[in-house]
């Protein structure tokens, strides 16, 4: 794709050329402006080069992904062509640079997860306006009924049709190890024993227009898929997830947002599909109040996973502080996740937390809840207190 060119240097389509050694500063008390209606002015601009590469050091912890430390390196200007032809070329930094490419290479290891991920993305594939991605993963995660090993790659195209709108097609494969269970165990669960294959296609679309990814105070998101899953099982799998925030008042500089936020979260899934696919619910971002995937049916103690799952909560956010640093949050989560599609076993949950913002931290807010269930359903396990603290340097 072609650089864009500075704004000022040229004029808009339409408009006459400028006039040599005309420009805003010719224009004073003696001097007529030749465009008087105009809306623009020619801009002079200087840019430099900076580094386009970024290592990150990062430790965790959280009630759903234990304690980890992470590994990040980033290049955002990585070229897979441009291969170092001398030893300086290495030593310059010259080699594999110069094609806007993103490049990334990640660990993470952990008490509950490992992942190993080399990702390439380029955001204008052969200079058209399509974004193209490609990515291998080793993963090992430990539920709290299983354990699981993923081993694949993942493969997309996508597009933005203006500033909020994103659509994406993305193939996955993968071989998945799935073991670590009690005994007697579910059928699903012998089912999924030992490696299988998996391979989904999943066309996505998505809208976002927050004014933020972290703590947004207005704007909304909403993303709707459907993936077709192939392998040692075959099922479609159908979501619609939407989230949507208001400012409800602020200080009078604007500042100390009180914020009204509501999400939702809809999935249908065929009933042939992998217990390691299935829709389980629990602890933060889903239902509070609850353990991690401890919502749900339930067989011989093990959480099988649903095949429908219909998930909202509706929180209000104020400032403690001047600073806005530290955040208090009321809410209500509720929702159900059943091995049907029909609603059988609807649970609720109401709470209180605090969300505490740290440059040191990363964009993310260490979050805090108390909740506490007022509707469950048998078989659900509870946790009334829910966390999760990052950091990155």
């Amino acid at each position: 794709m072609s650089p864009t060119p500075p704004i000022g240097a040229g004029e808009p389509p339409g408009m006459e050329p400028s006039i040599p050694g005309m420009n805003m500063t010719d224009v004073g008390p003696d001097r007529q402006d030749p465009f008087p209606n105009r809306s623009f002015a020619d801009v002079v601009t200087s840019v430099s080069e900076a580094p386009t590469g970024r290592f990150m050091a990062g430790i965790g912890a959280s009630g759903f992904q234990g304690l980890n430390g992470s590994l990040t390196i980033t290049e955002k200007n990585f070229d897979i062509f441009n291969v170092p032809r001398n030893l300086d070329d290495i030593t310059s930094g010259k080699a594999f640079r110069g094609a806007g490419q993103d490049f990334q290479v990640s660990l993470m290891a952990g008490t509950l997860i490992n992942r190993f991920t080399v990702s390439l993305r380029d955001p204008y594939l052969f200079d058209l306006p399509i974004g193209g991605g490609a990515s291998g993963y080793l993963f090992q995660r430990v539920y709290p009924d299983w354990t699981e090993s993923r081993g694949g790659g993942r493969f997309s195209l996508g597009r933005q049709f203006g500033t909020s709108t994103y659509a994406d097609v993305a193939f996955r494969i993968e071989d998945v190890n799935f073991n670590g269970y009690r005994t007697p165990a579910p059928a699903e669960y012998l089912a999924a024993t030992g490696h299988t294959t998996l391979a989904t296609l999943r066309p996505t679309l998505r809208y976002d227009n927050r004014n933020s990814p972290f703590l947004p105070n207005k704007g909304q998101y909403l993303e709707l898929s459907f993936e077709q899953g192939w392998g040692s099982f075959t099922y479609p799998k159908a979501e619609i997830e939407g989230r949507t925030y208001f400012t409800t008042g602020s200080r009078p500089d604007g500042s100390g947002p009180r914020i009204l936020s509501f999400r939702g979260h809809f999935g249908v899934t065929g009933r042939d599909t992998p217990v390691y696919e299935r829709f389980f619910a629990g602890y933060l971002g889903s239902l509070r109040g609850f353990q991690y995937r401890g919502v749900g049916p339930h067989v011989l103690g093990s959480n099988i996973g649903g095949t429908m799952m219909a998930i909202g909560s509706v929180e209000y956010m104020f400032p403690l502080i001047a600073s806005d640093a530290l955040r208090q949050v009321v809410f209500t989560d509720f929702g159900t996740v059943e091995n049907g599609y029909s609603f059988t076993n609807v649970r609720a949950s109401v709470g209180t937390g605090l969300r505490l913002t740290l440059p040191q931290f990363g964009p993310l807010p260490i979050s805090i809840d108390l909740a506490f269930p007022v509707a469950k359903a048998p078989g659900d396990k509870v946790n009334y207190f829910n966390f999760s603290i990052g950091a990155v340097y």
